[in-house]
C-alpha cells in the first residue's frame, strides 16, 4: 500500500473481510480494526496512536480517512470526490451496524449523515 492507495486499501481489506466471514471465520469488529491498523505503514504511526483506543473499526477507518484527507489534500484535486465515491460503493458491502452519523446532534449507529434526519 502506498499513501495515496488509502482507499483502494480499505476496499480489498473489507471484502478480505467479507470472503472470510463467508467461509465461516468469525472475525470481530475489533479483530478487523486491529487489522485495519497493523496494515498500514510505519508513516501511518502517529495517527494510528491517536485511533486505536475507537472501539469500531468504522470510527477508525472514518478518522483514519479524514486524516489521510487532510494530509494529502494538495496532492490531488480528485481525492475529495474519491471518498465520496469511495464512501457510497462501500455502503452496500460493509454492515450497517458499523455505519456511525457524523451528525453532531444524533450520533446513531446504522446510516450515514447524507441520510440523516
Amino acid at each position: 500500500m502506498t499513501n495515496r492507495d488509502f482507499p483502494a486499501h480499505i476496499h480489498l481489506l473489507r471484502k478480505k473481510l467479507t470472503y472470510t466471514r463467508t467461509i465461516g471465520a468469525e472475525i470481530l469488529d475489533r479483530n478487523f480494526a486491529a487489522i485495519v491498523l497493523n496494515s498500514l505503514l510505519s508513516t501511518w504511526d502517529s495517527i494510528v496512536a491517536t485511533v486505536f483506543e475507537n472501539n469500531f473499526s468504522s470510527d477508525i477507518i472514518a478518522k483514519l480517512e479524514a486524516w489521510w484527507l487532510r494530509v494529502y489534500k494538495n496532492h490531488s484535486q480528485d481525492i475529495s470526490k474519491g471518498i465520496t465515491t469511495f464512501h457510497t460503493s462501500n455502503l452496500q458491502h460493509c454492515d450497517q451496524s458499523q455505519l456511525v452519523c457524523t451528525n453532531p446532534k444524533c450520533n446513531c449507529h446504522e446510516h450515514m449523515i447524507d441520510v440523516c434526519y
